[in-house]
């Protein structure tokens, strides 16, 4: 199954609270959920798009580390959560609709038998 590009979305005033208070945390070392952060704490300065799965994982990674990040932000974070998950969700759906679409007789390949 091809692989869907990605959908890039403008990030939002609640993104960028998260990364800041993501980029605070300590982690496991050598962890996914530290590259993950600086990663898209470098991305704040320069890009100022996030794709929809990074920011479903975003918000999960700040309800992960709740503990070590203000009440209020994992309070947006939370309510943020389910909506950017459903969103990316029905997004990889879409695409996925559109890939397998059948295809006419003449786009399919033709072997050349030997």
């Amino acid at each position: 199954m091809p692989r869907v590009a990605p959908v890039w979305k403008v990030m939002s005033d609640v993104d960028r609270i998260c990364i800041e208070a993501l980029a605070r945390c300590s982690f496991l070392p050598a962890s996914f959920d530290k590259r993950f952060a600086r990663d898209l704490d470098e991305r704040r300065s320069m890009a100022q798009q996030i794709s929809l799965g990074q920011r479903a994982s975003l918000f999960a990674l700040v309800w992960k580390y709740r503990r070590q990040i203000a009440p209020t932000i994992v309070a947006k974070a939370a309510l943020h959560l389910a909506e950017a998950q459903a969103e990316w969700q029905l997004a990889k759906d879409e695409a996925r609709v559109v890939s397998l679409r059948p295809r006419r007789a003449a786009d399919r390949p033709t072997y050349q038998g030997a």
